[in-house]
């Protein structure tokens, strides 16, 4: 059940993220299972062809 249930989420996820005019130029995932954070990591790059990367604990990112 989990795995339909993050299926669908993923879906959605790229569903919404595929919506912008102007896509991303990279997607940050901060939080979940590691094996979720990967199954949606690889789906959002193939799917969108968005660089997508994980985050680990108090990692620092600058924006620019």
């Amino acid at each position: 059940m989990d795995r339909i249930i993050g299926t669908c989420r993923s879906v959605r996820v790229n569903g919404w993220i595929g919506k912008y005019i102007i896509p991303p130029k990279q997607i940050m995932l901060v939080h979940g299972e590691p094996s979720a954070l990967e199954a949606l990591r690889v789906k959002i790059q193939t799917d969108l062809n968005i660089p997508v990367k994980i985050l680990v604990k108090d990692e620092q990112v600058a924006f620019s």
